[in-house]
């Protein structure tokens, strides 16, 4: 993907491999925190608000995926 970006804008992105790698470390470490609070956990309100966390996330996931393949589409 970042091939087929002209160079100016390719010079404008940060380190994309960086980003990538953080953004799976961070969701891995989220995902360790859930699954100790969903299994070993005693309070339903922290449990809800974390089920909760990962609905939004999936839902801003779509919304962005869903705006980013329409958007290029419209003239």
């Amino acid at each position: 993907m970042m091939d087929e970006l002209p160079p100016s804008a390719r010079d404008d992105l940060p380190n994309a491999r960086w980003l990538q790698t953080l953004s799976v470390l961070v969701l891995l470490a989220f995902s360790a925190v859930t699954g100790w609070v969903l299994i070993y956990g005693q309070d339903a309100q922290t449990a809800g608000i974390l089920v909760g966390a990962w609905i939004g996330m999936a839902t801003a996931a779509s919304n962005f995926w869903f705006g980013s393949s329409s958007g290029g589409k419209r003239k």
